[in-house]
C-alpha cells in the first residue's frame, strides 16, 4: 500500500481549478509534501464551494476542468513521486433538480432506475408517493395564486418552473396536460397524436418497463412543436388557471413546500438540517455499484491512489460499506474515513481502514498545549461574567433535545412510526404515539457518542452494554416520572439483551445511529461551540469544552503509542472552528488567568458606553461580549499581515454567524436584526475607540508571541507523531481565520512561494534562525519548521510511517514543562523536545531557549555515546547525547528540536 508520508488539503472551485493546482504542485513538491488531497472534484452545483453537493459523481466538475487536466496533473505526480487523495461523499447528493439521477427519479417515478437510490420514505402519510421538496419562500397555494410558477417546456419536456428550480413533470401526466390546454384554448391547439403518443406512455403498467427511446423520441417531437411562441405560450396560459395547477402538483413524484416545514415534516434523509442535500441508500449494493464507477475507474487508472470517505458516520451500516469498498478499490487502496471521536473512542477495529482524518489528533494536542494549573480560577471568572443556567454538559443536552424537537421534528416522527410498527399487536393511540416519540427522543439525545456501530445479524455484548448505559442516562435525564412505565415498555427496544435481539429491532436501531450523529453535530458543534464560552479554543471539532479533561504529558505518550501510524494528523481542516493559530493565541489565557480577568474587567468599563438596552436586554449580552474579547485576542493581526486583509469586516460577518448558530438571541430561520445590529455596531465602537485600543493591543501582542512558539510546537507535533501530517491549504504560515467561510478564503501562494524560495537559500546560514528569532511573530518560521521537517520525513519515510514512539524520561526543576521522545526504526532514531507551560518559562519575555531558563532539567536518555552524533534539523549543530543531558544544551537557541541520528 502506498501510504502517503504527508498530505497538503487542497479545496477546489472555480476560483481555484484544476488547473490552479497544477501551478501549485512544484512549490508544494519543493515544500516537502508527497501526496495531494482534495476536496470532492466532481460535478457540483454551480458556484459550490466546497463541493459536497454533488449533481453528478460520474463527471469532474467542468468549473474545475477536464479528466484531461486531472490526468496531466497525475502524471507531473508519477514523475515526482507523489499521490493522490480523494475526498469522495457516498453519504449524499445535491437535491436540486439538477442532479441528474433525482431529475430522472422526479420524471419516472418508480420506473427510473433510480427509483430506490436515495433514502426516501415513499410511503409516508402526508407525502404517499412523493418527494417532499421544502425550497419555496412562501405557501404553495399562495405562490401558485400570484404566479411564481409556470409550465413550460424545454429539451428535457414538460416541468414547473420555479426561479431557478425546474421540476419534471411525472411522463403518465402528459396526456392530462395536453388535453387540458386543447379544453383550455376551446380549439385543437395541441395535435391528436400528440395525445394519443402521451396516453400510451400514461397507460404503462407497474410490472411493464418504459421504453426510453420512444420516450426521449416523443419527448423531441414535441420540444419542436413548443418551440413556436404560439405555442409555448398557451403553456403560460396554463399555468394562469389556478386550479388546473394545484391539481396538476397533486398527481407528480414530488410535493413543494416551504423550506420551514421541513422543521416539522420530512420524507427523506438530509445531511444533518441541510434541505439542499439528499441522502444515498448507500446500503443498496445497486446504489453502491453505480455509485463508484467513475471513482473506480479513476482508481485502475493509477489517477487515485487514495480517498477520504465523508461523514461515514451517515451510512446505514459503515462496516458493511467499508468492506465492499475495500474489495472494489483493492487493498492497495489507502482510505480513511472522516469520523469524530469522543475521547477515549477509537474506530472499530474490524473496519478496513487506514484512520480518521484527524480530529481526534487535533484535539489530543490541543487539550495537551491548555494548561490545567488554572481551571478553577478560569471556571470562576467565566461565572462571573456570565451566569449559568446550566454546566456544558446539561447545555448539550438541552440543545440537542432542542434541535431534535424544533429543527427535526421530521426525522423524529418517522423514526417513532418505525417504532410504533414494532408493535404490531397494538392498537397505537395518540398519546401512546406520543409517548414513545418523548421517549425515543430523551434517548437519542443520551448519546455521548456521534453513534454506534451496529450489525443487523447480530448484537455484541459490547453494543447491548452501550445501549443499556444510554437507555439508563435517557431514563434519569428525562425527569419525567409520568413517562417511567413507557421506558420500561420500550426497554427490549432501546436497550435489548444480545440473546432477545431480533433482525427487525436491529435494522429499527441501525436505522436511529443515521440521526445521532446529525443530532450531536448540530446540538453540540453548530450550537453549544457557539454559547459555552469558557474557553472558546476548545470549543472544536472533535475537542470539548471540559477543560478538566486536559491531557499531560503521561497521558499523551500513552496515546501516542496506542495511535496509528497510518491514521491523518491534522490540526486544521474546512471544517475547524478557528484557525489553528487562533486555538494557540487563545490557549495561553489558561497560563495567564490573573492578568487576563483584569484586563476583562478593565474592557468592560471602558466598553460600558457602547452597550444598548433593547425591551430590558443588554447588547450584546455579557457572554457574547466575552466571547468577542477572545475572539480578538485569537485572531488580531499584531503586524502587518496581507493573510488578514480586510479585518473588521471580515470580523463582523463572523460574530454574525455566531449569534445565529448560538440561537439564543437571534438565529438563522427567524433573525433578529435589532440585536445582530446592535451588537455589530458595539465591535465598532469598542475597535475605534482609542482607550480600548491603547490597552489591548499590547496585551495581545505579548500573547501572540507565547501563542507563536506555541504554533511552533504544535506544528513539531503534527509533523513527528504517530500518523501521517496532514496541512490545511494555507496554513503554513500563520492562520488566523476563523470559521467557514473565512477559512476557504483564496490563499496567496505567490507569498508563500517567495517565503519559501528566501527559506531554501538562507536555511543553512548558521545565523539565519538567530536573526528570525528576534521576530517571533515572522510567519516564516512555521513555514520554515513545516519545510525542515517535511523534507525530513520525505527522506526517512519508514522512519515516520513505521518507527515505534517511545517516551524519553525528563527530570529536574522545569520536568514538567518539556516532553520529549523518540521515534525508532531500525537504526533511524529522530529526537524530538519541546515545551510546555511556556509564560512560566519566559517571565522576563525571553523565548524557552538556553540553560538560565532550563536551569538543571534534563532528558534521561538511555544510552550515552560518545561515538554516535545526533544533528538538530533546525540548527544543523551536532550534539553527542549524555545518559543526563541538559534541555538547556538541546534547547540553547530555538524553542524547539528534532534531532536525527546520523
Amino acid at each position: 500500500m502506498n501510504i502517503p508520508v504527508s498530505t497538503y488539503r487542497v479545496q477546489l472551485h472555480r476560483e481555484f481549478t484544476l488547473r490552479h493546482l497544477k501551478e501549485i504542485l512544484p512549490y508544494l513538491h519543493q515544500l516537502g509534501i508527497t501526496t495531494v488531497y482534495a476536496s470532492p472534484f466532481f460535478e457540483a452545483v454551480p458556484g459550490s464551494t466546497h463541493g459536497y453537493d454533488v449533481l453528478n459523481p460520474h463527471r469532474i466538475n467542468p468549473e474545475l476542468g477536464t479528466e484531461e487536466d486531472l490526468i496531466e496533473i497525475s502524471e507531473w505526480l508519477h514523475e515526482h513521486r507523489m499521490t493522490w487523495l480523494q475526498d469522495i461523499v457516498p453519504n449524499h447528493m445535491s437535491s436540486q433538480t439538477s442532479n441528474v439521477w433525482l431529475y430522472d427519479v422526479l420524471e419516472k417515478g418508480p420506473f427510473s432506475p433510480y427509483y430506490t437510490f436515495f433514502d426516501i420514505n415513499w410511503h409516508h402519510p402526508k407525502y404517499t408517493g412523493q418527494l417532499m421538496m421544502p425550497l419555496l419562500s412562501k405557501p404553495l397555494e399562495e405562490l401558485v395564486v400570484e404566479g411564481e410558477l409556470t409550465l413550460t417546456y424545454d429539451a428535457k419536456g414538460l416541468h414547473l418552473q420555479y426561479y431557478e428550480h425546474s421540476f419534471p413533470i411525472d411522463f403518465r401526466q402528459y396526456a392530462s396536460v395536453l388535453s387540458q390546454i386543447n379544453e383550455i384554448q376551446s380549439a385543437v391547439v395541441v395535435p391528436d397524436y400528440f395525445i394519443q403518443s402521451a396516453q400510451e406512455f400514461a397507460a404503462i403498467q407497474p410490472d411493464q418497463k418504459l421504453d426510453l427511446t420512444s420516450w426521449e423520441q416523443f419527448k423531441a417531437e414535441l420540444d419542436s412543436f413548443f418551440q413556436k411562441d404560439t405555442n409555448l405560450k398557451v403553456l403560460r396560459e396554463y399555468s394562469g388557471h389556478t386550479t388546473k395547477t394545484l391539481d396538476l402538483l397533486k398527481t407528480q413524484n414530488f410535493c413543494l413546500a416551504a423550506w420551514q416545514e421541513a422543521d416539522k415534516s420530512m420524507n427523506y434523509r438530509r445531511f444533518f438540517t441541510v434541505n439542499e442535500l439528499i441522502c444515498l441508500r448507500m446500503e443498496s449494493e445497486q446504489t453502491f455499484a453505480h455509485y463508484h464507477k467513475y471513482i473506480k475507474s479513476l482508481i485502475d487508472k493509477d489517477i487515485i491512489q487514495a480517498l477520504r470517505i465523508d461523514h461515514i458516520d451517515g451510512l446505514y451500516a459503515p462496516k458493511a460499506y467499508l468492506d465492499c469498498l475495500h474489495e472494489l478499490v483493492g487493498e492497495d487502496t489507502y482510505v480513511v474515513v472522516e469520523k469524530i471521536l469522543a475521547p477515549n473512542e477509537y474506530i472499530p477495529s474490524d473496519w478496513k481502514v487506514q484512520g480518521t482524518t484527524g480530529y481526534d489528533f487535533l484535539s489530543l494536542v490541543n487539550r495537551l498545549l491548555v494548561s490545567d494549573k488554572s481551571i478553577e480560577a478560569l471556571s470562576e471568572f467565566y461565572s462571573q461574567v456570565h451566569v449559568l443556567a446550566y454546566d456544558f454538559e446539561e447545555a448539550v443536552y438541552r440543545k440537542k433535545l432542542f434541535m431534535l424537537i424544533h429543527h427535526m421534528g421530521g426525522e423524529l416522527d418517522n423514526l417513532t412510526e418505525q417504532l410504533v410498527q414494532l408493535f404490531p399487536e397494538y392498537s397505537i393511540t395518540d398519546e401512546m404515539r406520543s409517548n414513545y416519540r418523548q421517549v425515543l427522543a430523551y434517548w437519542m439525545v443520551s448519546f455521548s457518542v456521534y453513534r454506534l456501530y451496529l450489525d443487523e445479524k447480530t448484537l455484541s455484548e459490547d453494543n447491548a452494554k452501550q445501549l443499556k448505559l444510554v437507555f439508563e442516562q435517557a431514563k434519569a435525564k428525562a425527569k419525567a416520572p409520568a413517562l417511567d412505565n413507557v421506558f420500561e415498555e420500550l426497554r427490549p427496544i432501546l436497550a435489548p439483551e444480545p440473546i432477545e435481539a431480533t433482525s427487525k429491532e436491529l435494522r429499527f436501531l441501525m436505522r436511529t445511529q443515521q440521526f445521532t450523529g446529525p443530532l450531536m453535530a448540530k446540538g453540540v458543534e453548530d450550537t453549544t461551540f457557539y454559547m459555552y464560552n469558557l474557553l472558546i479554543s476548545r470549543n472544536e471539532v472533535g475537542d470539548t469544552p471540559h477543560i478538566e479533561e486536559n491531557v499531560n504529558t503521561y497521558q499523551f505518550h500513552q496515546e501516542m503509542q496506542k495511535r496509528p501510524l497510518t491514521t491523518l494528523n491534522a490540526t486544521a481542516t474546512h471544517d475547524t472552528k478557528r484557525g489553528e493559530d487562533v486555538r494557540l493565541r487563545i490557549n495561553v489565557l489558561s497560563e495567564i488567568v490573573e492578568e487576563w480577568k483584569a484586563k476583562v474587567l478593565e474592557w468592560q468599563k471602558i466598553a460600558e458606553g457602547f452597550r444598548f438596552s433593547e425591551g430590558g436586554l443588554v447588547i450584546p449580552d455579557p457572554n457574547d461580549e466575552y466571547f468577542l474579547y477572545q475572539t480578538l485576542v485569537g485572531t488580531y493581526p499584531v503586524h502587518i499581515d496581507p493573510e488578514n486583509e480586510n479585518y473588521h469586516s471580515r470580523l463582523k460577518e463572523y460574530i454574525t454567524k455566531v449569534m445565529k448558530e448560538a440561537k439564543v438571541h437571534t438565529n438563522w430561520s427567524a433573525p433578529d436584526i435589532v440585536y445582530e445590529g446592535k451588537a455589530i455596531e458595539f465591535v465598532d465602537n469598542l475597535l475605534s475607540n482609542q482607550a480600548f485600543m491603547h490597552s489591548f493591543v499590547p496585551f495581545v501582542q505579548r500573547v501572540a508571541k507565547y501563542g507563536a512558539v506555541y504554533s511552533l510546537i504544535q506544528t513539531l507535533i503534527r509533523l513527528t507523531a504517530p500518523g501521517v501530517p496532514d496541512t490545511y491549504q494555507g496554513t503554513e504560515l500563520w492562520d488566523f481565520s476563523m470559521v467557514d467561510p473565512d477559512n476557504r478564503r483564496p490563499v496567496n501562494y505567490q507569498t508563500r512561494k517567495q517565503v519559501l524560495k528566501n527559506i531554501v537559500t538562507e536555511m543553512d546560514n548558521p545565523i539565519y534562525l538567530q536573526e528570525k528569532l528576534k521576530n517571533v511573530l515572522d510567519p516564516s518560521l512555521k513555514l520554515f519548521v513545516l519545510h525542515k521537517l517535511l523534507l525530513l520525513r520525505r527522506q526517512y519515510p519508514e522512519l515516520f510511517l513505521q518507527g515505534v514512539y517511545k517516551p524519553i524520561l525528563t527530570a529536574g526543576k522545569h520536568a514538567r514543562k518539556v516532553t520529549a521522545f523518540i521515534r525508532e526504526w531500525k537504526s533511524q532514531i529522530a529526537l524530538v523536545v519541546f515545551p510546555l507551560e511556556v509564560v512560566s518559562l519566559c517571565e522576563s519575555g525571553c523565548l524557552p531557549v538556553g540553560t538560565d531558563v532550563w536551569e538543571d532539567t534534563y532528558l534521561g536518555w538511555p544510552e550515552e555515546s560518545d561515538t554516535v552524533e545526533y544533528v538538530n534539523i533546525f540548527t544543523h549543530t551536532s550534539i553527542h547525547l549524555s545518559s543526563r543531558q541538559p534541555i538547556g544544551e538541546l534547547l540553547s537557541v530555538f524553542p524547539i528540536g528534532c534531532w536525527i541520528r546520523k
